[in-house]
């Protein structure tokens, strides 16, 4: 028969463990171990647990075909469940890259910069190139 996993919570474990173990008596070494007396109850020291993750970051490709789509599943999905957490704070940024081969016309250039100047773009990180 394979060994049964069994999940505890530390704290809880802790706690009982200081319900029901017997104070340490003279003859414990400090460190839980046993010293001159071999009946003397073993305590072990609870060790450090470690710390949850404090930062969630990603990175993914929206569907151009459908993209309020993949947004609002990415936004439920992802978004809402780490905003469950007591005092996470979400902010969220949208990046766009567009590429075309023959270049942009300088009408298309104008209308472009004015709307994401409009949109409140940052403007270190928007502009036109090669």
């Amino acid at each position: 028969m394979p060994p049964t996993a069994v999940l505890v919570r530390q704290q809880v474990a802790l706690d009982q463990l200081g319900r029901t173990a017997a104070p340490p008596s003279a003859g414990t070494s400090p460190g839980g171990g046993l010293g001159k007396s071999g009946d003397d109850p073993i305590v072990p020291t609870p060790e450090a647990a470690p710390s949850a993750p404090k930062r969630f970051w990603g990175s993914v490709e929206i569907d151009i075909v459908r993209p309020v789509k993949s947004f609002d599943a990415i936004l439920n999905a992802v978004v809402m469940e780490l905003q469950r957490t007591p005092g996470a704070k979400v902010k969220l940024t949208l990046e766009v890259e567009v590429e075309a081969a023959g270049g942009f016309s300088e009408n298309d250039i104008g209308v472009v910069r004015d709307n994401a100047r409009q949109l409140k773009f940052k403007a270190e990180s928007t502009g036109f190139g090669d």
